[in-house]
């Protein structure tokens, strides 16, 4: 079955430069092409005409690079929470792998996670039970 059959909605969730700024977020940044991937799949939706939504989450705090006032996708903390909350509505959701990106995690030991192990084991708590995880390649095949 074609994914367009299901009629999907592409949900875009903090793709935003700040998140380019490795340093900032401490470093270890996996998915370095996941800004141009979001753009195959952004383009890819509008080809369809998709629904599509653009979350971007911002903080308070005026010295954040999340403000409104700077520019600026990070899995763990943004995408992660929204496709469980989409799950509490009871829609189908798909997980795009190498559209998603995250930074090394510090432990409950203080033991230091290289972002693609939070990454891996972040997807694979999702896989089957939270979502169905495609990559782009798979994705644009079913559209």
């Amino acid at each position: 079955m074609k994914l367009q059959e299901k009629k999907p909605t592409l949900i875009l969730v903090d793709v935003q430069k700040t998140f380019l700024d490795e340093e900032y977020w401490g470093g270890n940044r996996n998915n370095k092409k996941t800004e141009s991937i979001c753009g195959i799949i952004l383009n890819k939706g509008r080809e369809l005409n998709l629904p599509i939504f653009h979350v971007r989450h911002s903080s308070t705090d005026i010295n954040s690079k999340l403000h409104k006032l700077n520019k600026g996708f990070e899995f763990n903390e943004h995408v992660q929470p929204t496709a469980r909350m989409v799950g509490n509505f009871r829609y189908d959701r798909y997980l795009i792998s190498d559209a998603t990106a995250t930074f090394y995690r510090i432990g409950i030991n203080r033991e230091k996670y290289d972002s693609e192990t939070i990454h891996l084991t972040t997807f694979a708590n999702f896989n089957e039970e939270f979502a169905t995880i495609y990559d782009s390649e798979k994705l644009m095949m079913l559209l």
